[in-house]
């Protein structure tokens, strides 16, 4: 039966259930406003200067006292710290590739050198890379032989995955140059790490390079602040199991921290303490440019650009 109109011609008004539509604006607006941007990435284009130019009879640049301007490199085999128109000395590294192949292998790579470790106790959870002996060296290659393209076609179906890209520091002491550095294996660096990555140091802030070195009972810290805590037997409050403890290669990019957490204690009163700019030129996979971030963060940088190197 057709619904009875009031007098005049004109129907009784609706009665609408806005309910739903309240419940999906309750869903959307979180939604759009995860979505949205509130911070733009800055991005400059920087050219570093040559030393091979600097004129030694020349005066010296003036520099700016009220800034810190500080920068770091990234460069394929090194990172290197830019302040107030100086440079520290250049952290060398080494590049070594974690794989993972489509049946489930796990094992680093060294290029340089074409040896490929495995890692002992990776059925337990453990950290223990070793030599693989039965690799012959050559192009990168899975346990079972089958070897991993530099690059892939389009459409090339992938039988490895780049896990990650260390960077092993190199030590520089006593070599008189670039090619001494790289020239002798036993220069790579070692540190003790814990079951979260983070590189263990002393009271001085300098690395324990063995686990040999890590007793029980003994107060430790990472590059973070307050992070002292003590090695048990058994993980708990502010305590780590030395079980979890392991010895590795020493990243580059907790050096950089080291030094980065340095800079910052001694140049906090700079009106630009916090700054702090990453740049790399294109060749350098971006990898390498968020672990430089991260741990320019975990020094206390809260301000950082990503800039390109020009030129």
């Amino acid at each position: 039966m057709a619904a009875k109109r009031k007098k005049g011609g004109i129907g009784e008004a609706p009665n609408l259930d806005l309910l739903p539509v309240m419940a999906l604006m309750t869903v959307l607006i979180p939604i759009l406003l995860s979505m949205a941007s509130f911070q733009k990435l800055a991005v400059v284009e920087i050219n570093m200067p040559e030393r091979s130019m600097m004129d030694a009879g020349s005066p010296p640049p003036e520099v700016d006292d009220q800034a810190l301007n500080l920068s770091v490199a990234v460069g394929k085999d090194y990172l290197e710290i830019w302040a107030r128109g100086g440079s520290l000395p250049k952290i060398f590294a080494d590049e070594i590739i974690e794989y993972r192949c489509q049946t489930g292998d796990n094992f680093r790579y060294h290029p340089r050198y074409q040896m490929r470790y495995i890692n002992q106790e990776a059925s337990t959870g453990g950290h223990k890379w070793v030599q693989d002996k039965s690799f012959s060296g050559g192009p990168a290659a899975c346990l079972d032989g089958t070897p991993i393209p530099e690059t892939y076609a389009k459409g090339e179906k992938r039988v490895a995955q780049i896990e990650a890209i260390l960077m092993v520091a190199r030590s520089t002491e006593g070599a008189n140059s670039e090619e001494e550095v790289f020239g002798d294996y036993n220069r790579l660096l070692r540190s003790v790490y814990n079951s979260s990555d983070s590189a263990y140091v002393d009271g001085n802030l300098e690395f324990f390079t063995s686990l040999s070195q890590i007793k029980v009972g003994m107060n430790v810290q990472t590059l973070r602040e307050n992070s002292v805590r003590k090695i048990g037997s058994a993980t708990a409050a502010n305590t780590d199991d030395i079980h979890s403890v392991y010895e590795d290669w020493r990243s580059a990019y907790d050096m950089l921290a080291k030094e980065l957490s340095g800079i910052h204690n001694r140049f906090v009163e700079m009106p630009d303490a916090e700054n702090i700019i990453v740049f790399a030129g294109d060749e350098i996979p971006f990898d390498k440019i968020i672990q430089v971030m991260d741990a320019a963060r975990e020094s206390g940088f809260a301000n950082i650009q990503l800039a390109k190197l020009g030129g």
